[in-house]
């Protein structure tokens, strides 16, 4: 909670407004108000922008163990009360974008009439979180032809073939096939080292992930395999645990990028 606090603290001194409470629910309310009631602030509103949200539950996670479970609700809880002041805050938030790998339940923040929409299967925003091959092709030509020609490729089109056969999957769209995109830390990192490697396993993997799949993995690796998810459950909230449902391990692999949508 005071981590959060000081973060509340810091986004307030950038605008100089000096917050001295120590409970996460009033900072909040301070900061927000007090941006919106701005004199010079002719909108009344505020704009909210979270990145990884559930970092503070999943990042306590690599030790399965119960004091890890307890450290993780009791950031659940403090989540919760953030979110719940933030929604009550509502007439002075003219925008609010939440990021973040999986849907945490009893946050506050899935919850609740006219509150977030989630947008991650929404085909409008297919394309926001990764590069499209023309992306690529019309921004990445001179290296891309650097590439191809130190890698022996006939033409840019095998070039093509090799850089999605390594780095493309995510889809987060009905299967159109305008909306498949590349993961942009491993292109990027291709583009500047001019070598293929699994870059992402290296800078996304998730610990609290892995290791769950160490200790089971037969059954991990079965909810790897093709099959028909409903597609209510492919969004459906995580309750963190350390026995997980068929359903949590289904949701928590493709929120967190390891299953991907083939076909709706």
């Amino acid at each position: 909670e005071q981590s959060l606090v000081r973060a509340l603290v810091s986004v307030g001194q950038s605008y100089g407004i000096s917050i001295e409470l120590s409970n996460v629910k009033e900072a909040l309310k301070q900061l927000v108000e007090t941006l919106a009631l701005d004199p010079r602030n002719h909108q009344r509103k505020v704009v909210v922008l979270i990145d990884e949200y559930d970092a503070p539950i999943i990042s306590i996670l690599e030790d399965l163990n119960e004091h890890a479970m307890e450290a993780a609700e009791a950031n659940r809880a403090v989540l919760a009360e953030f979110f719940t002041m933030l929604k009550a805050l509502g007439s002075f938030v003219a925008f609010e974008f939440v990021t973040g790998v999986s849907k945490v339940s009893k946050t506050s923040l899935f919850s609740g009439a006219n509150y977030l929409v989630d947008v991650t299967l929404d085909r409008r925003c297919s394309t926001l979180c990764g590069f499209t091959w023309d992306e690529i092709e019309r921004s990445f030509g001179d290296s891309l032809n650097m590439i191809c020609a130190q890698d022996g490729c006939a033409d840019l089109s095998e070039l093509h073939e090799r850089i999605m056969s390594w780095y493309n999957g995510y889809m987060w769209s009905d299967g159109d096939s305008a909306a498949r995109v590349l993961n942009p830390h491993s292109v990027c990192s291709l583009l500047s080292s001019q070598k293929f490697k699994q870059f992402w396993i290296v800078a996304g993997r998730s610990t609290f992930l892995t290791k769950l799949m160490a200790n089971e993995p037969e059954r991990w690796a079965a909810m790897t395999e093709d099959s028909e998810i409903d597609r209510s459950s492919m969004l459906s909230n995580v309750d963190v645990s350390v026995t997980l449902t068929d359903s949590n391990v289904q949701s928590l692999l493709f929120q967190t990028g390891y299953l991907t949508v083939k076909e709706c």
